[in-house]
């Protein structure tokens, strides 16, 4: 009788800790998939963000600019998110870069400096 559970402990142990989880994850991301609807802002796996604007058994049609609609599988979706109104329309680019001078909306380039080449270091004498 010992031997027979040392043999079926293991198997037992192992589905416990790793084959039960994964059911259960699998079955939290179908009724995930099932309860996305119309109106609800996604990403999708690839991460493309936009805005359910109809769903059928298979598919979700997902509006991503004003008048462009995709169609995607009801597995593409990542996750539901929740858009904050106040913020700008564009959560992606919250920094504006000036095309012509490399620098950014505070006035400074990536590196930190002001685009000024020619002006000397902090504590390096002017030659």
């Amino acid at each position: 009788m010992a031997q027979i559970l040392i043999l079926v402990l293991p198997f037992l142990v192992m589905w416990w800790f790793l084959i039960r989880p994964q059911r259960q994850r699998m079955a939290e991301h179908r009724e995930f998939m099932a309860n996305v609807g119309e109106g609800d802002d996604i990403v999708t796996a690839s991460g493309i963000y936009g805005t359910v604007v109809d769903s059928d058994a298979e598919s979700l049609y997902v509006e991503i600019a004003d008048g462009v609609e995709i169609r995607l599988s009801r597995g593409a979706v990542g996750e539901i998110i929740e858009i904050d109104e106040d913020e700008d329309e564009d959560p992606l680019h919250e920094e504006l870069v000036d095309l012509d001078t490399g620098l950014d909306d505070t006035g400074l380039d990536d590196a930190g400096l002001d685009g000024d080449d020619d002006a000397p270091i902090d504590g390096e004498d002017e030659q």
